[in-house]
């Protein structure tokens, strides 16, 4: 793909059309001012359309538009320089996002069925973990052993920067991670193993998403689901085991790591 090709994807994921990204990069190109004709010949937008395009294009504030002298009355086109316009796109996109951000969830859907999804790599297991922390607005819940910290932990401290609270019960040995992290000091990894047979991640996200899963060597099984019944359970089952079996939580502080309160 060559850069021109990639730049006017780029302007149409902005919400310029197919004509309008190639009209202004024609423009931008250009060395002079240019007329709606010179501008469809060399940007290969049709001519029946032009003069429609150019008109979308000042409407949007990404060229202007002058009159040449009467004698010859001639409209020609300069570009708004490229920084101008990106910044004007980027206030427009985030502003569309934080309108669909408040929206959004205000709709009402009817759900007759949930959804369910097996996940039974690890890979999958985590990749839907990070999708479901990425997404993450209000809240986490998650209870996470060493072996899957090291993947999760970097995106849980982007989620708590984010001002989303995060809450997490660590398995097995203690984990540098920031914020209300507590240590499941009574179950030791070997422990667990031999209980269950599998270390467990649970993630929910505004307890309304969760990932649960189960690890031992090889052998990976794993749900992702939205049903409200498994959402609680998962919920429950962290929260039960941050209050059951400590006689006091361990809260892991990044400047005091190690220590309790």
């Amino acid at each position: 793909m060559s850069n021109l090709t990639m730049m006017v994807d780029r302007l149409k994921q902005l919400g310029l059309s197919d004509d309008e990204a190639k009209a202004y990069l024609t423009l931008v190109i250009a060395a002079n001012p240019m007329d709606s004709q010179e501008i469809g010949r060399d940007a290969s937008v049709p001519a029946a359309s032009i003069e429609e395009t150019m008109a979308a294009l000042v409407a949007r504030g990404a060229v202007l538009r002058s009159v040449t002298p009467a004698a010859e009355f001639r409209e020609r086109y300069t570009p708004v320089p490229p920084e101008a316009l990106l910044s004007r796109l980027s206030r427009d996109f985030e502003s569309s996002l934080a309108q669909l951000r408040d929206e959004l969830p205000r709709l009402r859907v009817i759900r007759q069925t949930y959804m369910s999804q097996n996940l039974d790599t690890r890979s999958a297991v985590l990749e839907r973990a990070a999708v479901l922390i990425r997404a993450a607005r209000r809240g986490i819940w998650a209870a996470i052993w060493p072996g899957e910290m090291p993947d999760l932990a970097p995106l849980l401290d982007e989620a708590r920067g984010a001002e989303v609270d995060v809450t997490v019960l660590l398995g097995g040995e203690r984990s540098n991670i920031t914020g209300a992290t507590f240590w499941h000091r009574n179950a030791p990894h070997d422990s667990v193993l031999a209980h269950l047979g599998y270390r467990l991640l649970v993630l929910i996200a505004d307890n309304n998403q969760a990932v649960i899963a189960g690890f031992q060597g090889s052998h990976t099984w794993g749900v992702f689901t939205d049903n409200p019944a498994v959402v609680l359970l998962a919920v429950e089952y962290v929260r039960n085991n941050i209050g059951s079996p400590l006689t006091e939580p361990t809260v892991v502080q990044p400047d005091d790591f190690g220590s309790r309160r």
